[in-house]
């Protein structure tokens, strides 16, 4: 009994040229878009934690509804095909998490920077 040739862990791989090409094609704009994708996500986070921010939020109350808000935004928007989850978006959760947490703190950081450390009046 046959069961055909083994798996290719290593090149060459048993593949005509032309498919190989196809596929580093497709990955090469698969990721372009993947980047761009994130960027844009990464941006929306941080607008949104900004808002909140702006509404006297702490940090963790806001990280909190972060999540929420990402895992119901999953279920609204699901991938073409996919059936709506409000998990959909845990594979990204660990970057959310830290996009909203650099985003928050650093809103907390007046403009024009820190006070001084001899800004207390203490003398010096």
């Amino acid at each position: 009994m046959s069961f055909g040739p083994p798996a290719s862990h290593d090149p060459p791989f048993p593949l005509t040229p032309a498919a190989s090409a196809r596929v580093g094609i497709a990955l090469a704009a698969a990721v372009r878009t993947h980047d761009a994708a994130m960027r844009e996500l990464q941006t929306a986070i941080e607008g949104c934690v900004a808002e909140l921010h702006g509404q006297g939020m702490l940090p963790e109350v806001a990280l909190v509804t972060m999540k929420a808000f990402v895992r119901h935004t999953a279920v609204l928007h699901p991938p073409p095909g996919r059936t709506p989850s409000r998990y959909a978006a845990d594979a990204f959760m660990d970057e959310i998490v830290h996009w909203c947490i650099v985003a928050y703190f650093r809103h907390r950081v007046p403009p024009d920077g820190p006070p001084p450390a001899d800004a207390g009046g203490n003398g010096g």
